[in-house]
């Protein structure tokens, strides 16, 4: 039986994310902009994680991965 997501931790560190032209915060509200390109308009490099409600969505840049290589 499919449930919910009831909780998500995010193990990425903020602090990696290095975003020009806009704040961490700005840049996960726009994961759930309706229209799927204004991710693209976040202009740095980033890994992001938002969820609302069970919705729960991620994004990247191409040089970081969201996870740590070891």
């Amino acid at each position: 039986m499919d449930r919910p997501v009831e909780r998500v931790v995010d193990l990425l560190d903020p602090a990696s994310n290095h975003i020009q032209n806009m704040s961490g915060e700005e840049a996960r509200r726009l994961l759930f902009d309706p229209d799927p390109m204004a991710v693209r308009t976040i202009d740095g490099s980033f890994a992001l994680v938002a969820k609302e409600g069970i919705v729960v969505r991620m994004a990247r840049s191409l040089d970081r991965p969201p996870r740590r290589c070891w």
